[in-house]
């Protein structure tokens, strides 16, 4: 198995607070959790797994603030990323909020969601939701995924890693 990276661009999070999510989530959801970061601008990427048995398949998402080069990931979150769209997202609270705010159900939300998301669709299976946040194909479908966090001396959270295994 081989695997390559992909920039997927930046995303703001001005606030310092981020959902952590399978975007199709509410935000009242008991699985939309939401995390203190560093506010400031997060480099996102994905890394995409290729296989002969699943082909190419998103298998880690990140977003990275821009003060760390190379972050050094040490602590599982205190929850899983449960997906049941085969989605999940990092994405700024009160950007979250608006965006489920706008649409009149649930699916409509899916719907504006799965071409940016769908693996065999143009964007790979990944990209940016706006300025404030990112969203990846689950990889491997519906599931309880890790959640790692970065943080910096002063203990703010600086990067965050969702795994697809």
């Amino acid at each position: 198995m081989n695997s390559r990276k992909k920039e997927l661009g930046t995303i703001a999070l001005p606030t310092g607070r981020a959902f952590v999510t399978d975007p199709g989530y509410p935000p009242d959801a008991q699985h939309a959790h939401t995390l203190s970061v560093l506010p400031g601008n997060y480099n996102c990427k994905v890394t995409i797994l290729e296989s002969r048995r699943h082909g190419a398949r998103p298998f880690v998402l990140e977003a990275v603030h821009e003060s760390r080069k190379l972050p050094y990931y040490s602590e599982e979150a205190p929850f899983k990323v449960f997906v049941d769209s085969g989605q999940a997202s990092i994405i700024e609270e009160e950007s979250y909020r608006k965006l489920h705010a706008s649409e009149k159900s649930e699916d409509a939300f899916y719907r504006k969601l799965w071409p940016l998301t769908s693996i065999t669709g143009k964007k790979g299976g990944a990209g940016l939701l706006g300025r404030y946040g990112v969203a990846c194909a689950s990889g491997f479908g519906d599931g309880a995924y890790r959640c790692i966090l970065a943080r910096n001396k002063n203990r703010d959270i600086v990067a965050i890693k969702v795994v697809f295994t």
